[in-house]
Parts: C-alpha cells; structure tokens; sequence
C-alpha cells in the first residue's frame, strides 16, 4: 500500500497500519532495570533529525525517503519540537480561538483542507546491529505528531495516523535490517482531523513528543488494565487486570508492594493471549488527591527461569462514582478546585518535560489547586503519573473540539453531529485516550472533548467511555448546545455561568451535581468575584466546584528589536487571521511565575480555615481525607497601625472536618487602641511542599482606631497668579491649576505638575470584552478636559470647581486644606444622573521619578481589588515603583491595594511624603493610564520620566466571569448619581 494524499481530506481514514492503543505501563528486560524511565528495550530518536520543509503536500520530495545524499541541503529540525518555533520565516505560528487558521484566506468547507499545508519531511538514519534484529518485534512509536502523518521505512511507506496528542505505533519489523536505516516521518500541518481540533491555542505542527524503537522480546506484555473496587464500607479492596500478551510461553508472575516497598502479595500464572487476574488485599491506603498513596504492581514474563520482560504500573486504590446525585470518591464528596491547563512552554511551545510538568503541577499544590481538566487533548503521559504521584484529580479529554462549526457557521454543517461519516474519527481518538490513561487514579472523569455541539457521535462515545471502563464517569459540557442526547454526560457541565444561574439550576432539584467546566476567565487583570463561586460549595451538596480559565499565559518569548525579551501574542508574527491578546488568561504568567490573580485563587481554594480572635486563632480542617500536618501559624500583631509581635506556633495535627484554637502568646489587648491580627497557615520543613509556603490567610481588627491630630491652620502667602505655604511644609499653589510645588524635607522640588483627576483607569482586558472601556471614556473626558476655576481662598483653605459642558450638572471640587506640617486633600462629587458608573474616583500626583519606594499599611502584598481581595491581609508591605507595573501581557490598569491606612513615598535617602487616611486605594506606577493604553505590550511603554501617586476612594472591580460581555457585578460597582467624597492627609519626609 502507498500513501494517497485523498486521505487528508477524508474523515473515514484516519488510521492505516497503526497497531491498536495500548496503556503507558513501563517495560524493562530485566529486574535490574526496575528504575522509572529507563529501559534497554526502548531506544530514543530524539535529537537533530533533517527536515525538508515545503508549503503543500505536492511539493515533497519522495526521494529524500529513501536517499540521504541531498541530506546535506536539508535543514536541522529539533525532535521533539515545533517547526513554526524553529522556522518562523518559513511558516510562523498563528494564534486563532474560534475561527479556523484560514477563514478568508480559502474556503470553510468541512471535510476538505486548504491548498496552503505547510508539510515537513523528517529523516534519520537508525542503526541496527544483528542483535537487535533478533527481537520478535520492532515497533517505532511517534509521541504525537500535529495534525497528521505518514511513517516511511527505507523508502516503504509503512502507515498513516491523524490525532496530534495521542500516541502512533508501528510494527517496522518487516521493513528493516542490519546497518543503516533510514526512517522517515511527513508530517502535515492540516488534515480531516484539522476540523476536530479547533482549540483556543497556538497553531502550529510538528513532533511534539517523544519517538521511540521498541526492542519487544519473545514475551510482551502489550496492555494492561488494573482496577481495584472497594468495598461497601470502604475499608477492604481488590485488584483486579486484564493483561493482553505477546508470545505468551511459559509463566506471568505479578507482585504488588506497598508504598514502603514491602511485598503484599506475589503470584504466578499460566501466560495467554489474555490473562485476567483478581485478588483481594484486604485494608489498603486510599488515593486522593490529599493523601495521594501509590502503590506498585510489578509483573515479569517467564520462559522457564528465564526473564524475558518485567515491568510496572503505580496503582491508586481509590473508587470513583455517583452517590445520590454527587459525585463520590472513596464513599465521600469531593469538591473540584480545579483548574484548566495547555500543555504551553514559552520557548518550546506544546513540547513538555518533567521539570515543567513537576513546576506547574507543585505551583498547583501551592495553590490549594486539587483538579485538572487537560484542555482540551490528552496531555504527555507524565502529566498523569506525577498527577498521580502528587496527588490531583483529572478531567481526561479527548482531542475534539469543532467551535469554528457551530459559533461561525450554518448549524447544519455543525461537526460531528449527526454524521456518521465522523464516528470512527471521534471514537478512535476517544480510545486512544481511554487506553493510554486507564492505569491512572488521578483520571476520575472522561471527558468527549470541548465546545462542538452535540449530537449522536458525541452520544456514541460517551457509550464506548462507559463500556470500555465502568470506574470512571463521563463528562461533556456542549450538550448545553444541544439538548437531544442529554445522557452523554453524567454531570451537568456549564462553561462561564453566572452565579444566579447556578443557583437556580441546583434550587430545581436537579438529577445531575452541577460543575463550571470552565469559570472565572483569568485574561488580564481578571478573577474578580471567584469567591462568589466557591461561596456555593458550603451551600449546595450538587455543587462540585469548577475549573478556572485557565493556569498560564500563552504568551511566547521573543527579542525585540533592542534585545529585549518579550511575551508575544497573536498577531505579533503577522499571523492573520489572530485572536490577539486572547491567548493570555492564565492566573501563572507565561513564565512560569505567579501573577497577582493567584493570591485570591489560594485563599478560596483553600481547605485550612483561620478564624481570628483577639487571643487565639481557630483552625479548621475542611479537607475530605487527610489531616492537617506539618503546619506551622504565623501571625503578626500590629498596634495603631505599627507591628509590636510576629511569632510562630506549631499547628497540631487537625483530622478532617475538626478544628483546634490555638491561644496566642501576646499580651491583652490595649483599651483605647486599634489592634490588627493577621494570620497565616505555612508548611513546615517536614510538609511535601517543603516550608514556607502559605495557604491560607485570615486577619481581624479589633479596638478603635487613634486619631492623629492636625497641626495648627498654615498662614497663606496670597499672590497675585500663587498662593504659597511656608511652614514645616512648603508648598505653592497656582490659582488656575491647583498644587504645582512641594518639596521634601531636603527641600528638593517633588511636583512635576499640577494633580489631576483620576476618575477613570487604564481599561482591563475585561473592560474591553464588555466595552466598559468605550463607557468610561466620559470619565476620561471629565478627569482630562474638564474646566478648571480659579480657586477661592477662605482662611487656610483653597477650593477648585470643575466643570464641563459635555456633563451637565456635573458639579466636581477639589479643596486643599493648608496645615504647618500636613496638607488635607478634598475631593466631592454631587451625583450626576445618566451617567455610567464610575470607574474610579480619586487624584493624581505628577512626582519626579527619583521617588520610587513605597512603603504602606494596607491590603497585600499583591495588587488587590473590590472584587479580589479575599487573599490579601493588612498589613506593612514594600515595594518599588517599577516593580508595581504588573506584566500582564498587555498593559493595562494594575497595582491597586486597597485599605490603605498610610503609605510612604521616598527616594533613596528617605526624603519624601507621606499621604494618610481611611481606607484608602493607592496606587504608584510610572505611568498614567493614557500610557497603559498606548502600548501593546510592556516594553513599548516610554521611558521613565515620573512617578504617578494616584490616591482614590475606590476603584471598581475587575469582573472576570467572562472576558466577552460580562460586566463588573453590580455590588462591585459605584453609582455615578450618588455622592462622594475622598479626604486624605499629605505631609513631608
């Protein structure tokens, strides 16, 4: 048989000469060789392969399958990699999210693929010596390959496979010999299968996982399926595998230890095509993600005494299933604190090692994060063994999604539908999953894939998920699309709905536990309202939790032209069609790094509770299995605003659902003060995250605060065009422009311009999607072009009125109170109808950039918002003025922190101001928000010039239900027809 190009087009073949999936178990020769990852059986092709790359599948040369003498003007491609990262020049990666990669450009016309098919030949020669031939088989595996490819053997066409996230196995046995063989894989960028993996990510192609030989010897175990029912209390399990044999002679000798490495059991049995295999354990540790206990089954083949292959799987015992409408594990509720994650690096793109995977699922653990739902593709294979060795529940699901069908075009082209030309596509991708990931504990649901509709080939495999494993339930969320086959899924699935919504769906006495899929888009400066969410675990059994859109920024590292790293989104390769900035929605930046979101993500997902009181600290077990241990709290005491204690207390441990109060070795409590406790949970040495992580918070204040008095009324110094103060603090006012001099206590010039009006922000990624940016610019157009009148001067106080002919009945004023030693800022809004709400309502200082540090008590130590707050704590923080620009991928409104007491502004010897006030929101960047919304990316913003103190009695919340539409909820919101009004004090350092 030969390749027919036909087939790319044609969504009946989708596999020819591919052997069947099988499960990920590890395989060695010997028991030596018990170590994971390392086997003689396997031999690796990563590495410098050559590449031919052209722009159509016709332009391919044939020749290079079978001849290396043009090798030479090849070029070198990096296996496992992407091709586009690699040769950008020659086809650059392109980032749409709904559309398909060539709307526009050639026709939408499913099943068929556009003429522009970027197509990559890789080729290697493989040594083979005459030993290795006497291994019964010899079977090259292709990782995965995106989105089709072709296998060529010395210059034989040996298969064809579409999937681009599932293994591809070949027997080449027959196609090789002694010396040098030449191994060729095509790979091309589009397909039939093109149309099935229409997912909100990078476009690219190429090898993205690993290729392998495998050296199979006489005997070979080539599946297995373990599974392990417990019993009706929970108390007493079973294993149970089938395992499927290669050349099945002699004897099949399986062993379980324990975690410990101790012997549990040990059997022998007749070796056969099919072996099954049961046998009770008795009392064994459960899996779960809080107490992730593995064990380990290993098995070896026997030809009389002699080895042939051994082998293991970890086994989780741990039973997984529906009780009275909620989803149970091991007899009890479990609630998903789940989160959304692409296989993504910003330098290798979908291409994952171990220590990425180990970073991202650790940060996870930091998180208080439990779930992963694998958006939306199987993952790499030690995504799930070390899911399962550090303990995360997993949503498994299959490479389809066909958004661009049904949100872009006529329903009745909808993919797969009803289609029964599709099924054989989407049920072989769903098996492939099913068969790789089976083994694994920390797999609880299977899902049919994301965002294509309904209909029976969806329904068709959910049934072939339930007959092929009956321990696991079925997910599918698009049947919210289409109602027609609602038993596709067993949980009732929701992406992005609100919190009413949810509400009302569990009030109706649902017959399925309600998930969010996908909730709380993380894009930009987002996550506003999360709490709201997880507020419903605690009220509703059927709630189950969610899974956050999603863990990183997708934004991929490049130099620009003066040698600065940027994190570049769609558009930035002159991709066209693009999504832009859409890729970014992570709570990690595209570093790896946590941005600021991730604070509040830790606090509502976490399952450690603190109460605070004035003489102890109650902690509370919200786990489901495990104890709280190895825990430590810190806490720190602060007295009119200034910390007088900080210690430390070992935490007891804590079984499930209990609590402890811990007294706390401080002195009462002063009447006629303000005292603040804050509060934290951190790991000790001993916990598995190692010390000093924190997970979860909590502070209360008690007492009343103490007011600082005032110094005596300024005497003015009235000019004509100035009015001036010389006291302690030196300050001159322009009549027409308000504050335009200030100097510090080295009598050095702070103001580099007059305050101005801060009632509008740089607009959030949210504010765009719901075109609150275009509503707010009324806001823009009071704080930038309003007419401002000379002041009015009564006593030691000078008044300014703002007015504009756009806002009628606007009535806007700026007061300034003149003291020895402070100046008393007023601010007063009168309520405006017909307006919008207000995005934020405050003033900006225009300071000489020297002033940079900032020390403040407030809420931190990450920005912080109305609607994302829950993880920060009062307290003192520092920071510097640049470092307060958050890096979201583009720049946007950013550093708030909201209850700010007091807060310092210095240079770097200390010379500065200090403003003071009632909960305040402060922020101190660099730039002002025009700024912000000029550049496109961080390194485009200008050079600094200025520091801009921007002190404001509110700013409104982010939102972040959804990023397209979804407004800040209204409790977060503030009405432009009521009144305000902001007072501060400023004084000098």
């Amino acid at each position: 048989m030969e390749f027919n190009k036909a087939w790319l087009q044609d969504p009946t073949v989708f596999s020819v000469g591919q052997l069947p999936p099988v499960s990920d178990h590890l395989f060695y020769r010997n028991p030596d060789e018990m170590i994971e990852g390392v086997s003689s059986l396997v031999r690796s092709l990563n590495g410098i392969w050559k590449a031919e790359l052209v722009s159509r599948p016709d332009q391919a040369l044939d020749s290079i399958l079978s001849d290396d003498s043009r090798d030479d003007l090849l070029s070198d491609v990096v296996i496992p990699g992407e091709f586009q990262l690699q040769f950008p020049d020659w086809d650059g990666p392109q980032y749409v999210n709904v559309q398909y990669p060539w709307d526009g450009w050639e026709n939408l016309d499913p099943p068929c693929i556009p003429e522009h098919n970027p197509t990559v030949t890789c080729v290697r020669n493989v040594y083979l010596s005459e030993e290795d031939l006497q291994c019964a088989r010899l079977t090259l595996t292709v990782g995965a390959a995106e989105s089709a490819m072709a296998l060529y053997v010395n210059g034989a066409f040996i298969g064809y496979a579409e999937d681009s996230f599932t293994p591809h196995r070949f027997d080449i046995t027959g196609a090789v010999h002694a010396g040098s063989n030449r191994v060729a894989i095509r790979v091309f960028k589009r397909c039939s299968g093109t149309w099935l993996e229409d997912q909100d990510m990078w476009r690219y192609s190429g090898i993205h996982r690993s290729v392998t030989l495998t050296l199979e010897p006489d005997a070979h175990l080539e599946d297995l399926f373990v599974r392990t029912p417990l019993s009706a209390d929970y108390t007493q399990a079973a294993l149970e595998a089938d395992l499927k044999l290669r050349g099945c002679a002699g004897t099949v000798q399986l062993i379980l230890r324990d975690p410990d490495g101790s012997v549990l059991f040990r059997e022998s049995l007749p070796a056969s095509e099919e072996v099954h295999f049961t046998r009770d354990v008795g009392a064994v540790r459960l899996w779960s993600a809080e107490d992730p206990v593995l064990y380990t089954l290993e098995y070896a083949l026997f030809q009389g005494d002699a080895c042939l292959e051994c082998g293991e799987t970890r086994v989780g015992f741990r039973q997984f299933e529906m009780i009275d409408r909620v989803m149970c594990l091991n007899g009890r509720r479990i609630v998903f604190h789940g989160v959304n994650r692409h296989e993504f690096s910003a330098t290798s793109g979908r291409v994952m090692t171990e220590d990425i995977l180990r970073t991202d699922l650790t940060n996870m653990k930091k998180l208080n994060i439990n779930a992963v739902r694998t958006s939306h593709y199987p993952n790499h294979s030690m995504f799930y063994r070390l899911c399962d060795e550090l303990g995360l529940y997993v949503i498994d699901e299959t490479n389809i999604e066909t958004h661009g069908t049904w949100a872009r075009m006529e329903r009745d082209r909808v993919l797969p539908g009803d289609r029964e030309e599709w099924q054989g596509l989407v049920l072989y991708r769903g098996q492939n999953m099913l068969e790789r990931d089976k083994n694994h504990p920390c797999v609880l649901l299977w899902s049919c894939g994301n965002e294509s509709f309904g209909g029976k080939v969806l329904y068709e495999l959910s049934r072939l998920f339930h007959r092929l494993d009956n321990t696991r339930l079925v997910h599918y969320e698009g049947v919210t699309q289409d109602m027609r086959y609602p038993d596709t899924t067993d949980v009732f699935s929701r992406m992005y709905a609100r919190v009413k919504d949810i509400r009302a769906y569990l009030d109706s006495n649902p017959q399925k536990p309600f998930i969010n899929c996908e909730f709380t888009h993380a894009m930009g400066n987002s996550c506003g309202g999360i709490g709201l969410y997880t507020d419903l675990e605690d009220i509703y059994p059927m709630y189950q939790g969610g899974f956050i859109w999603d863990f990183i920024d997708q934004g991929l590292a490049v130099q620009t032209d003066d040698e600065r790293l940027r994190f570049a989104y769609g558009g930035d390769f002159m991709d066209r069609p693009c999504d832009w900035n859409f890729i970014a929605n992570g709570i990690m930046f595209s570093d790896r790094t946590p941005s600021p979101k991730a604070q509040e993500v830790r606090q509502v997902y976490r399952d450690i509770d603190l109460k605070v009181f004035p003489d102890a600290v109650e902690i509370t077990n919200r786990k489901v299995f495990a104890p709280v241990r190895a825990m430590n709290l810190e806490f720190d005491v602060y007295e009119d605003l200034d910390i007088v204690f900080a210690s430390s207390l070992p935490i007891p441990e804590i079984p499930c659902g209990e609590s402890v109060r811990l007294t706390l070795p401080i002195p009462a409590l002063s009447d006629g003060h303000e005292f603040t406790i804050s509060a934290r949970a951190v790991t000790s040495a001993e916990h598995p995250l190692g010390e000093d992580v924190t997970l979860s918070c909590a502070s209360a204040t008690f007492g009343t605060p103490v007011e600082e008095p005032l110094s005596p009324a300024a005497e003015l110094i009235p000019g004509d065009v100035n009015v001036g103060v010389r006291e302690s603090i030196q300050a001159l006012f322009e009549r027409a422009k308000g504050l335009i001099s200030l100097k510090d206590g080295a009598g050095q010039e702070m103001m580099l311009a007059q305050p101005v009006l801060s009632l509008f922000r740089a607009p959030t990624d949210n504010d765009v999607g719901n075109r609150d940016n275009l509503r707010q610019g009324v806001y823009q157009l009071i704080s930038r072009c309003s007419l401002m009148e000379p002041a009015e001067v009564s006593g030691n106080t000078l008044t300014w009125r703002f007015h504009n002919e756009m806002v009628p009945g606007m009535n806007l004023t700026l007061s300034c109170k003149a003291h020895q030693e402070e100046l008393v800022f007023s601010l007063d809004w009168n309520g405006v109808d017909h307006l919008p709400d207000m995005p934020a309502f405050g003033l900006s200082f225009l300071l000489d950039s020297r002033l940079s540090h900032v020390t403040y008590y407030g809420l931190g130590p990450e920005e912080n918002y109305v609607d994302r707050c829950r993880g920060a704590m009062p307290g003192v923080y520092e920071y510097e003025a640049e470092d307060n620009l958050t890096p979201y991928i583009r720049p946007q409104e950013s550093g708030n922190r909201m209850g700010v007491r007091w807060l310092q502004l210095t240079d770097d010897d200390g010379n500065g101001l200090e403003i003071r006030g009632d909960g305040l929101e402060v922020n101190v960047l660099h730039y002002l928000p025009e700024h912000l919304m000029a550049a496109r990316h961080p390194d485009e913003l200008p050079p600094i010039s200025q520091t801009v103190l921007d002190v404001a009695l509110f700013r409104k919340g982010v939102g972040g239900d959804d990023s397209w539409g979804a407004p800040v909820l209204p409790m977060y919101t503030y009405d432009a027809s009521r009144s305000y009004h902001l007072e501060f004090v400023m004084k000098i350092l």
